[in-house]
Order: structure tokens, then sequence, then C-alpha cells
């Protein structure tokens, strides 16, 4: 079924990832794969300064496009709105080159890439250095909060993390 929402004016999204480290939030829409959702431990409460709104167990979602493309293209649209709203393209990159290596994925930090067609944008926030923009902590707070709503609506339990790696790894090697 085709997107019939709204499109950005940069085109189709087919690249987004937000995770806060370690191990706390995973938002991921990658190409030929399930949108996945995941929630790990949240040690401390929700501060001001940390946007997180609601603690939950840890839970890992996968939202199959091939079983559930409307909803898939709902969520696609909602993140475009969201990066629209937010103007995150319009932030310049923050230590790109840090974003998803394995040794930052350990550091407390937010990891952010978003890609549409040949526009790509990534950036690396560690946590507390004062050096994350208000947009963008607003935009991560959003996204966490379209995760949250997501993550109720979706049909069925949630998955081990190991399990999501299974059907990750089995539908990618298609």
């Amino acid at each position: 079924m085709p997107n019939t929402f709204k499109k950005s004016p940069w085109g189709k999204l087919d690249w987004f990832e937000l995770q806060i480290t370690p191990h706390v939030f995973r938002f991921a829409v990658l190409p030929n794969q399930p949108v996945l959702i995941g929630f790990g431990t949240v040690a401390t409460q929700p501060t001001p300064s940390e946007p997180i709104v609601e603690q939950v167990k840890p839970a890992t979602y996968l939202i199959s496009p091939a079983t559930n493309s409307v909803q898939v293209d709902l969520i696609v649209s909602l993140l475009d709105d969201l990066i629209e709203k937010h103007q995150v393209f319009q932030s310049p990159s923050h230590e790109p080159h840090k974003t998803f290596q394995d040794v930052y994925l350990h550091v407390p930090s937010l990891h952010l890439r978003i890609g549409y067609g040949t526009r790509r944008w990534q950036s690396w926030y560690p946590k507390g250095d004062g050096n994350l923009p208000e947009n963008i902590r607003e935009f991560m707070a959003a996204c966490y909060g379209l995760g949250m709503l997501t993550a109720k609506s979706v049909q069925g339990k949630s998955i081990s993390g190991d399990e999501a790696l299974r059907q990750l790894h089995t539908e990618k090697d298609l």
C-alpha cells in the first residue's frame, strides 16, 4: 500500500534512528526492516532536563510494514511532522562522527540519524554537556511520546531484545 499521508518537503523519510544510551530508548525506521521501538531500564525519575515523561519496563516492539503498512505509514508521517516542526535539519550537526559508534553507545548520550533520499543529518550529544539545543530536546521528548503511544497501540505483546535481533536478522537476510 503506498504512503497516502503528507510528504515532507525533502521527500520520503527513508532512514530514522534515535537512541538514548545506554539502554534507555531506541526508535528506528530503516529500509526493509520493521519499525523498532525499544525501552530499556530507566534508572532515574524524569527531570525537567530529562524529558522522558513516563517510566516503563524494558520492552521491544517490532511493527512490520508487511502486516501493518497503514500503521508504519502513519508513524513515518508523524515523524516527518515532528522533524519539520522542531526544525531538526536547521540545527547544525553536533559531533556526527560519534553517532552510533560502538564506543559511544555506552556513554550516556543521544544519537540521532535522519535521511531523506540523498539528504542526511546526524548528531551525537553527550548527556549533561549543555550542548543539546532546545529544539532537539523537544524533538527527543516528542519522539519518546510517539514511541510510547505506538507501543501501547501495538497488537500483542512486547518481545525480548534477543528475539527482536533474531527477527531483524532474518528479515535483513531475505
